[in-house]
């Protein structure tokens, strides 16, 4: 009976500093971090973004020509654009925005690459688009897109904006007397 007794309690105490130690693990566990890239400043400080669902009521407020930035901000790629393409053009010329540029934020789209294509006339999320509104007419043209396949660099995207004359004549003397 004694050895049964002892049996018992040695089991007892067994299960007891198991469970012990096996909440202090799960207690004391590192928790799995998800990492996101860091967001730089918007590319217009002085409005939010557009949602992409809202984007033609907006263009349509006032005609005229506008450059859009269709921008998913969860990929990695949109992010990567703005912290190392958009950022240091914007710190180099020493502004905080581009003129008549707009960031659209495509991150719910559900488009097809089809369906951009056809409405925007960009077949990705991540792209740069020239767009006129005369009256109720909308045209998208003129795009420089980032997909899987083929990425855009620095330059194509600076001598984007320079033919669009968004990189304006007076940012270039900044350039020269900043080097």
């Amino acid at each position: 009976m004694k050895k049964l007794l002892g049996g018992l309690i040695s089991l007892l105490l067994l299960t007891i500093v198991a469970t012990v130690l096996t909440v202090t693990y799960k207690n004391l566990k590192p928790q799995k971090q998800i990492t996101h890239a860091p967001r730089t400043m918007a590319l217009n400080n002085h409005s939010e973004e557009i949602d992409f669902k809202n984007l033609e009521s907006d263009l349509l407020n006032e005609d005229g020509t506008y450059y859009l930035w269709f921008c998913d901000t969860e990929d990695d790629n949109c992010t990567y654009v703005e912290n190392e393409f958009i950022a240091p053009m914007l710190k180099t010329l020493k502004i905080d925005q581009f003129k008549n540029m707009y960031k659209v934020n495509f991150t719910d789209c559900p488009f097809s690459k089809q369906r951009l294509l056809e409405k925007y006339n960009v077949d990705s999320t991540l792209a740069f688009v020239k767009v006129e509104v005369l009256g109720s007419d909308i045209t998208y043209s003129d795009g420089i897109t980032w997909t899987k396949d083929k990425n855009f660099s620095f330059e194509d995207l600076q001598n984007w904006l320079y033919e669009h004359n968004i990189w304006q004549q007076s940012y270039e003397s900044l350039t020269k007397n900043s080097n």
